[in-house]
């Protein structure tokens, strides 16, 4: 008698494009609906959350690029930290405030000291980059685009992090649009 591959508790079950999904569960129809479900539901805890943090970086990048006409680089980015900071400082008073418990180690202080350095960088030489005279619509995708391929590359490396072969071609697709960006300009 041959065992069904879609029902089967066997190792190696795949659905009908041969993907497997966990070892030790059915591959039936109703198994891959509720990884669906299960994967919709998880997207849905954070994607809003992320396309919001997306308007937040528009922002931050538009109006640097605004700001850059009128103010040195140097100036401009204190002034943005600052406000930043001051964001920052009443969220942890509220947070306080609330009674939530803030548990401090010392590798994350430094680590978020290095992402403040790298933040701190960034916006400076985001302001000179828009003072040379670059297009919002070019520099802002170049460096945006160039920073999230490289946080791809230090995930994969550093952090050991896997991706998919889709997830390889849609970095692939950002490699070509700075490409074309940068030599249209």
């Amino acid at each position: 008698m041959t065992e069904n591959p879609h029902t089967s508790r066997s190792p190696g079950c795949a659905n009908s494009r041969g993907f497997s999904f966990y070892q030790e569960e059915p591959c039936g129809w109703e198994t891959y609906r509720t990884r669906v479900r299960q994967n919709y539901t998880t997207m849905m805890n954070w994607l809003p959350l992320a396309l919001f943090t997306a308007l937040c970086l528009a922002g931050y990048n538009f109006f640097i690029k605004l700001a850059a006409e009128h103010l040195p680089p140097a100036v401009g980015a204190v002034v943005l930290q600052l406000v930043a900071a001051g964001l920052g400082a009443a969220w942890l008073v509220r947070l306080k405030l609330q009674g939530q418990p803030l548990a401090v180690s010392g590798k994350g202080l430094g680590l978020a000291a290095l992402a403040g350095l790298s933040v701190g960088l960034a916006e400076i030489l985001t302001f000179v980059v828009f003072k040379r005279g670059v297009p919002a619509s070019v520099g802002t995708p170049v460096i945006v685009g160039g920073s999230v391929l490289l946080a791809a590359v230090l995930g994969l490396v550093v952090l050991r992090e896997a991706l998919t072969p889709g997830q390889a071609g849609g970095l692939l697709l950002i490699v070509a649009g700075i490409t074309l960006l940068a030599r249209g300009h």
